[in-house]
């Protein structure tokens, strides 16, 4: 898959990355969910259910609007706990911030260079979103930067439905960060 046709946003995520051995081996993205913790794959579930409802709900009509409010209510608490829960994978011995994440790959500062080609395991954390995503990811650059090293990485397994989710979740950090721009200048020039 070519991962340079994917958009990218500056966003610092919390991740979790855990290199691996240059013989491991990768598994396909059909193969992925086998190796994922409970957590996230339970959140990837419910996120699909949550997706298929609404799309459900909304075709109902207007009547509807206090169910749905309910609804979303108790989908609120839910993601509350599994945020909880995955929390619980988030392991201190791994954890980064990515400066920037899209659908096609990572960018985060270590402070030491990382080999090209090198493999990891990636737990990215999707707070705003109530859900992580579970992928491998393979080392595609790594340049000098001022705290280290910036290092890019591009995944290598990923499932379509958790690149989906990545994608969304990126869109609607730019979306965020364009309004916050366009209020600053609306700012500026009152």
């Amino acid at each position: 898959m070519d991962t340079e046709s994917y958009f990218s946003v500056t966003h610092p995520l919390t991740i979790n990355i855990e290199p691996l051995p240059s013989d491991a081996v990768i598994p396909s993205a059909d193969e992925l969910v086998a190796h994922m913790p409970a957590s996230f794959q339970i959140a990837s579930e419910i996120a699909q259910v949550d997706a298929n409802s609404l799309r459900f709900l909304n075709q109902l009509g207007e009547q509807t609007q206090d169910l749905v409010n309910y609804l979303t209510l108790q989908s609120r608490k839910i993601n509350m706990l599994l945020c909880h829960m995955m929390a619980q994978d988030d392991k201190a011995e791994y954890r980064h911030h990515t400066s920037a994440f899209g659908g096609g790959g990572i960018r985060f500062v270590h402070q030491s260079p990382w080999p090209l080609k090198q493999v990891a395991t990636l737990k990215i954390f999707l707070v705003d979103e109530a859900s992580a995503v579970f992928c491998y990811g393979q080392v595609t650059g790594c340049q000098p930067a001022e705290q280290g090293h910036e290092i890019e990485m591009n995944f290598i397994s990923i499932r379509e439905t958790d690149r989906d989710l990545l994608i969304k979740a990126s869109l609607h950090i730019q979306s965020k960060q364009l309004k916050r721009r366009a209020e600053l200048r609306q700012q500026e020039q009152n």
